[in-house]
């Protein structure tokens, strides 16, 4: 049985870089419909792949020769999170700050040039893929970065890695190891992910459609955020006001396939009550729930099965309506708990939810089959069954 938790880990920092804005400002725009989203760009166009399903690039941002794309993602949102947070490297210099990343690319794949030139010339290899591969864990290049002395990690959890790196910050705060930790979520786009994803046959030839009928899939694309948590004590010695306060998650596995969800959402539902009952909340106290929401078919019939009432009935769930997650962000690689978290802050604080309510005209759900559900889009009415 997860029990409440002693206190609630506070966010006194955030950041974010996408496609849905490389800045807050961009971001809330286009939850205003101030401007549209990012247009999507062929694979084959903005990394090396022969394939051309449509993919979102940060065409801005530029990346150092040799280093991790991901790794100087990161670091910028690293760098505008603690400046939100009111922190300096002098102040963090040899403090007892925690980090962990959740990532997959920066892990696994950014060392294919290493030994793609190792192979070509053993004996003297070209640096630049040396020092790329020493900087493929971004938790160590990150601590190194800031001199910090408190846990190190990087989470490779498949799209589970974003909100394994907030759980499991506050998990080194709960226990005492230490009273800060930087969470982080980023990836790039690569050739490999993009590969096995169009193999799997669930890649979108159109910006993904959570929920929708029309659905066809989902959009791979790439992005960075990270948060500042510390103890409320931590925080208050600063006399720093946090942003908002974790009051609850969940971690759990449901083992069904390799590739594929239990539709039965059972890992979804431990997970869901692990993070209730850290809260000490019930389920009649959410108003907002933000959604996974892939646009595969797979992964709307778990999220609907993982409802905790059978249904989606009664909720403001934001992937149906086009407002937030991968719908505008559209579908991100594994880090994007992260971005959601912050772009959920970013709603909240200019009160973009009257939008939300507005499109919302009625809800019935069927955990079998997936949704029934009736919204207004800027461009189309629909009336459906998902």
């Amino acid at each position: 049985m997860i029990r409440t938790m002693p206190f609630h880990p506070v966010v006194t920092g955030f950041a974010q870089l996408s496609c849905a804005g490389t800045t807050d400002a961009e971001t809330v725009a286009l939850f205003r419909g101030e401007r549209p989203p990012a247009d999507p760009r062929p694979a084959c166009d903005v990394i090396d792949s022969a394939i051309s399903d449509p993919v979102f690039h940060l065409d801005s941002f530029v990346t150092p020769h040799w280093e991790p794309r991901t790794l100087t993602m990161l670091r910028e949102a690293v760098k505008r999170a603690l400046d939100r947070a009111g922190l300096t490297p002098a102040m963090l210099a040899g403090s007892a700050t925690g980090c962990v990343v959740g990532t997959t690319i920066a892990q696994q794949f950014t060392d294919t040039a290493y030994y793609r030139l190792l192979r070509e010339d053993p004996d003297t290899p070209e640096s630049g893929p040396v020092s790329s591969f020493l900087a493929s864990n971004p938790a160590e290049t990150i601590a190194r970065d800031y001199d910090l002395r408190g846990p190190v990690n990087t989470v490779s959890n498949a799209c589970a890695s974003g909100s394994d790196a907030i759980a499991m910050a506050a998990l080194y705060l709960l226990s005492g190891q230490c009273e800060r930790v930087i969470a982080i979520g980023a990836d790039e786009l690569h050739r490999t992910p993009v590969a096995g994803f169009h193999v799997l046959g669930v890649t979108s030839p159109f910006p993904c459609r959570p929920f929708d009928s029309a659905r066809a899939g989902l959009n791979l694309g790439e992005a960075a955020g990270a948060v500042v948590l510390e103890t409320p004590e931590c925080a208050a010695r600063r006399g720093v006001k946090p942003e908002f306060a974790l009051r609850g998650f969940g971690m759990s596995c449901d083992a069904a396939h390799i590739t594929a969800p239990d539709t039965t959402g059972g890992g979804m539902k431990r997970a869901f009550r692990a993070a209730l009952n850290r809260a000490d909340l019930g389920f009649s106290d959410m108003a907002f729930l933000n959604a996974h929401g892939t646009g595969t078919v797979l992964n709307d019939q778990c999220e609907t099965a993982a409802h905790p009432r059978g249904r989606l009935s009664g909720l403001y769930i934001a992937d149906i309506v086009c407002l937030i997650a991968r719908a505008e962000i559209r579908r991100l690689d594994r880090h994007t708990e992260i971005i959601e978290l912050c772009a959920v802050r970013l709603k909240i604080n200019g009160r973009h939810f009257e939008r939300l309510t507005e499109r919302c005209r009625d809800f019935s759900g069927d955990a079998q089959h997936g949704l029934a559900v009736r919204t207004v889009r800027r461009d189309r009415n629909i009336e459906h069954p998902v």
